[in-house]
């Protein structure tokens, strides 16, 4: 998994499948489908600590999907990290 820095996809959770040290195949199921991966510049991508196991990649539905619940977790343990969760006033 790595988060893409720049084009068009900048800011968007990928999924790699493949590639080498001068170029990235990733795919996030919507705009870059597992049939048609685009091919990106490894500097143009931050790695993250997440991983998807091969059976969330066999559709690009299950593909969307796991990558809609990653993020959804995410924004909810940085929510529940910041206290913004919890319900309080100032």
């Amino acid at each position: 998994m790595v988060i893409s820095l720049s084009g068009k996809d900048r800011g968007r959770l990928l999924a790699v499948l493949g590639g080498d040290d001068r170029r990235v195949l990733v795919v996030d199921g919507k705009h870059r489908k597992l049939g048609s991966p685009k091919a990106k510049n490894p500097r143009h991508l931050r790695p993250t600590a997440w991983t998807l196991v091969p059976s969330q990649m066999r559709t690009d539905r299950q593909l969307r999907r796991a990558l809609r619940d990653l993020a959804q977790d995410t924004a909810d343990r940085e929510k529940e990290e910041s206290g913004l969760g919890e319900g309080r006033r100032n």
